[in-house]
């Protein structure tokens, strides 16, 4: 969560597209080529719905009950993740227009 003013701001590219607004120098944060920017967010997109969440299934499994936690959590989250992390990161590029 990041509050500047009287913005209050939730969701972690929301708030690196802010400050890449507001507060940083150009392309520091987000690329202004516009192919670049895509593949960056749909790298965060990845890891967000494919890596971290079913982490944080795994870490709540444990933190539920730390003794006996569901084995079965573990593995269904490595069978979510494992094909994404397989498929191509990047947009094909789109051809230069003239």
């Amino acid at each position: 969560m990041l509050r500047d003013g009287e913005n209050l701001l939730f969701e972690a590219m929301t708030i690196i597209e802010y400050i890449s607004h507001h507060h940083a120098a150009a392309d520091m944060l987000i690329p202004s080529d516009a192919d670049a920017a895509i593949g960056m967010r749909m790298l965060d997109r990845m890891f967000g719905n494919y890596v971290m969440e079913p982490m944080a299934d795994v870490v709540s499994e444990h933190l539920h009950d730390s003794e006996y936690p569901d084995r079965g959590a573990d593995s269904r989250s490595r069978r979510q993740a494992g094909p994404a992390l397989y498929r191509p990161c990047f947009p094909p590029r789109a051809p230069d227009r003239d």
